[in-house]
């Protein structure tokens, strides 16, 4: 079965390691966030979806549930968390919340208000827009 976010019949699979991954983001983890959040916005785009934050992140899931990596969004008073627990490394840490943050830029439905970043999770807070 073809991987869910292969928008380009040619795209070739390639497994490595977590930590090598993680270690191979780590000079790059800015650009590679841009380039999947590029696919994610394609493959919402593709399914005649609207780009809103809330898609993104649903697809951005799915991304993660492929790489088996746990992704919670919760209410937390007047703001949202979200939690990414990845156990690969800060190189995915920082490309993690590089992810979050250039889905929010596209948006502009809610407001970067703190991020944590360790080697283990990240944590995101945001807070909606008031309009």
């Amino acid at each position: 079965a073809e991987p869910l976010l292969s928008l380009n019949k040619k795209d070739k699979w390639v497994r490595i390691p977590a930590g090598e991954y993680s270690m191979l983001l780590e000079p790059q983890g800015e650009k590679h966030a841009r380039y999947i959040c590029d696919r994610i916005e394609e493959h919402v785009r593709s399914e005649g979806t609207d780009v809103t934050f809330d898609t993104l992140f649903f697809e951005t899931k799915v991304f993660h549930a492929m790489n088996k990596i746990k992704m919670v969004r919760f209410d937390d008073g007047d703001y949202e968390v979200i939690r990414i627990t990845n156990g690969i490394g800060n190189g995915w840490a920082k490309f993690e919340t590089q992810l979050v943050v250039d889905m929010l830029e596209r948006t502009s439905e809610y407001d970067l208000i703190s991020k944590i970043i360790d080697d283990e999770k990240i944590t995101v807070r945001i807070r909606k827009v008031a309009r």
